[in-house]
């Protein structure tokens, strides 16, 4: 007689599958996420030390160094296609840096191309102001006749140019948010550019305010 069978051995269950870790992140995510921390910080440091007046920082400056800043994170992404929250940040960061350092002179306005040649005090116009374009301010024929005169100017985007008598005293101040300034000989350039205007002279005084948001000054006799 035939042994009985041996029982089968009872079914176990597969074990489960072991869990699975978090996916890296992606190099241009870490790569925003560092750039977000670098703005963050720096920005934060800098509107701190200004609140303490321990530094006056000039917020110009400040916005084309985050610019910079973003312009390397595009960079460092650019080879796995860049990263479209980046571009998106220098868009607007560009924007608002361009119309930031405006500020003070009216990007709304009139444009094109503008030349005054005023020959007497009565006939100056000041404020002179251009939206964009290019403002002329011929005082070469100006007769002020040993008096003092005050002329203002101002440019939102592009060149403001003054040409000033021969033997008349000049002092000011000139100002440019990004671009150059060429005065009477002496030349700056760059970022939130303030330069003061002394050029002696004996007949009459002329007394100049001048500014350009993003472009040039150019003052000469």
């Amino acid at each position: 007689m035939n042994a009985p069978a041996a029982p089968s051995p009872p079914h176990e269950a597969p074990d489960p599958p072991a869990p699975r870790g978090s996916p890296a992140p992606e190099p241009g995510g870490r790569i925003e996420a560092l750039v977000a921390g670098i703005l963050l910080i720096g920005l934060g440091v800098g509107w701190l030390l200004d609140r303490l007046e321990v530094l006056t920082l000039p917020w110009p400056l400040a916005g084309a160094l985050a610019l910079v800043v973003v312009g390397f994170g595009i960079m460092a992404t650019a080879r796995r296609g860049g990263s479209g929250t980046l571009t998106a940040a220098g868009v607007v960061l560009s924007v608002v840096l361009l119309f930031g350092v405006a500020g003070e002179a009216p990007i709304p306005g009139a444009l094109g191309e503008q030349t005054h040649r005023p020959t007497a005090v009565a006939e100056l116009a000041s404020p002179y102001e251009l939206g964009i374009g290019s403002l002329t301010l011929d005082l070469r024929d100006l007769d002020l006749d040993g008096a003092e005169a005050h002329v203002e100017a101002s440019v939102g985007v592009g060149e403001l140019e003054i040409l000033v008598p021969e033997d008349v005293e000049v002092e000011g101040s000139a100002s440019v948010g990004i671009g150059e300034a060429a005065l009477l000989g002496e030349r700056g350039g760059g970022l939130g550019v303030n330069r003061d205007i002394v050029v002696s002279g004996v007949d009459g005084r002329l007394v100049l305010d001048v500014s350009v948001g993003v472009g040039r000054i150019d003052a000469d006799r």
